[in-house]
């Protein structure tokens, strides 16, 4: 049976399963939280983890631990026969940043890896860094971030 594609089932699928898988959520686990958020964190378990790092949509640039999730549909035309038809392709995007830069690679391999299970047909894959620049309150810091990219149809 094929997978309905669809911006939103794309997100959800991925969501769903990054949400859920142990390795991902044990890594945001062990993170240093404020006072605050460890008592959320030991107060609501993983679903404070799942409702304020893990996200279907692009996160503010003031965010420094999370996950997102973006979709984006294209549409082309083949040429075959005497008729024209249209086809749909979808490229997503998963972000990572996470303060514990030395979990940052492992993270995004396990992103990776979820994207394969759930998509084994996917291709022009990538899984680079970038680095972005931010204010804090000492001033300004370059933030590494790893952007995994992929295309379904």
């Amino acid at each position: 049976m094929l997978k309905e594609l669809s911006i939103e089932n794309i997100k959800k699928e991925l969501i769903d399963k990054i949400s859920n898988n142990e390795e991902v959520l044990e890594i945001f686990r062990k993170r240093e939280y404020s006072k605050d958020e460890g008592k959320c964190l030991r107060e609501y378990g993983d679903s404070f983890i799942k409702d304020n790092y893990i996200f279907n949509h692009h996160v503010p640039d003031d965010f420094d631990n999370y996950i997102f999730v973006e979709a984006n549909e294209f549409e082309y035309p083949i040429y075959g026969n005497s008729k024209k038809e249209i086809r749909k392709s979808y490229s997503v995007d998963i972000m990572v940043e996470i303060t514990d830069i030395s979990e940052l690679d492992k993270l995004s391999i396990l992103l990776g890896d979820i994207a394969t299970e759930l998509y084994p047909n996917r291709y022009n894959y990538t899984n680079q860094s970038l680095f972005v620049t931010k204010k804090g309150s000492f001033g300004e810091y370059r933030c590494p971030k790893r952007i995994i990219k992929f295309t379904i149809e």
